[in-house]
């Protein structure tokens, strides 16, 4: 644990750096009669996904590789690729983490032209909450 000391107000000065998610108990001790109370405190971490395509335009059929990093870097989280139909995203395939938070996922395209629309998911677990990447837009010609 840390200790920090706070001002006559109750205040403290430490600021935490929490890159995961983290239990966070404050424990004060008796001061001027009044007996130590303690308070946990629970702060969930939501990482930031981004997603690249190995192409913008390709050929209908072709596979495209989607390159995902989670930030903080959390190796073994499982990321889903999905694929926007209609209104709803459909799961496509999925992988974990490598211990530098990076994900190469791959599809193949539609065989109609077009656009189509993909993203990134990652998986809710101890150490982070469930996050998606912005939608990349990739053309079948």
């Amino acid at each position: 644990y840390t200790a920090v000391a706070t001002s006559s107000l109750g205040r403290t000065a430490k600021a935490l750096k929490i890159l995961r998610t983290t239990k966070v108990t404050y424990t004060a001790t008796s001061v001027g009669g009044v007996s130590g109370c303690a308070a946990t405190t629970t702060y969930s971490v939501k990482g930031l996904l981004t997603a690249v395509p190995s192409a913008t335009t390709a050929r209908r059929g072709a596979v495209v590789r989607v390159t995902g990093v989670l930030t903080p870097r959390v190796a073994k989280q499982y990321v889903t690729l999905q694929r926007l139909v209609g209104k709803k995203w459909v799961a496509l395939t999925r992988g974990l983490t490598s211990s530098t938070g990076v994900v190469v996922l791959a599809t193949r395209l539609p065989r109609t032209a077009g656009y189509s629309y993909y993203r990134l998911v990652s998986s809710t677990s101890t150490a982070l909450v469930a996050g998606a990447s912005r939608a990349v837009r990739i053309r079948a010609t």
